[in-house]
């Protein structure tokens, strides 16, 4: 900052590349209040904000808790004439899945858990800028964390996954192991996690072992372990298991020993 005083001592006009870079050290920082002002100084001294201003403020405020005032800086990019990209709508939007707004509340017909989130994909879209892998898989890390499964309401989570691949973006594995731990914990239909997981497998990510334990241990207490055992193959063929590792699991199933079977599957996708 004492270069930047410096600068302007010696009527060496910053450019919008130096505001920025100090804005962005400002917000790294915490020191919010500061960049806010530099952000007034810029306009002050004719200096253009551009989108590299406005997202750095956004992920600031995000970062610093902030949520409220992200919200402003990204409604203050309109009104000046700025436009939006996919990464300032995704910053808020992840941002917003994270805190209370985001994760809604409670109605007559379960949570509202997309809340503010939605407004911004809809304005998003409405603004032809399309939703890409990030925001799909933010929006749906939101609906699983939030509750949304516990609510026994996947539906819209499902719904995006889906539209996500509609799209031509693929789920990649992170957002395929949310979703199917939000089915495994959600108590819904057994089935629908099990189709999910031959899906998952097939498409070549495997699951979490926390996930799939709880998996595991529904199919046993409703007497499906011939449905668990052929899980249980299909995971081994895709991990490219020892066969050692494999008659082991292998040997353990045959004479009903799950839970050994399963700390040695364990080791291998934990591992």
């Amino acid at each position: 900052m004492e270069l930047f005083e410096e600068m302007k001592n010696k009527e060496c006009q910053p450019d919008e590349y130096t505001y920025n870079m100090l804005i962005d050290i400002l917000c790294s920082r915490g020191k919010m209040e500061e960049a806010l002002s530099l952000l007034q100084e810029m306009e002050l001294s004719g200096c253009a904000r551009n989108v590299v201003t406005y997202n750095t403020l956004i992920d600031g405020f995000i970062k610093n808790k902030g949520i409220e005032e992200a919200e402003e800086i990204f409604d203050e990019m309109e009104l000046q004439g700025v436009s939006r990209n996919s990464v300032t709508y995704n910053t808020l939007i992840d941002g917003l899945c994270k805190s209370k707004k985001g994760r809604g509340c409670c109605t007559a017909n379960g949570p509202d858990v997309n809340g503010r989130a939605a407004d911004v994909v809809q304005t998003m879209t409405s603004n032809r800028c399309e939703p890409d892998i990030v925001t799909y898989g933010t929006l749906i890390g939101g609906l699983c964390k939030a509750a949304l499964f516990r609510w026994r309401r996947t539906n819209e989570a499902m719904r995006l996954f889906r539209e996500m691949m509609e799209k031509g973006d693929p789920p990649d594995a992170v957002t395929y192991k949310i979703v199917f731990c939000g089915l495994c914990s959600g108590g819904r239909p057994i089935q629908e996690a099990v189709k999910f997981v031959v899906e998952m497998v097939e498409k070549g990510f495997l699951p979490e072992f926390s996930s799939f334990y709880m998996l595991a241990e529904g199919l046993c207490a409703l007497y499906m372990e011939d449905t668990l055992v052929k899980l249980v193959d299909m995971i081994m063929k895709k991990a490219n298991c020892s066969d050692s590792k494999v008659s082991m699991i292998r040997g353990f199933l045959k004479i009903h020993k799950f839970e050994d079977a399963l700390t040695t599957l364990g080791s291998i996708l934990d591992g």
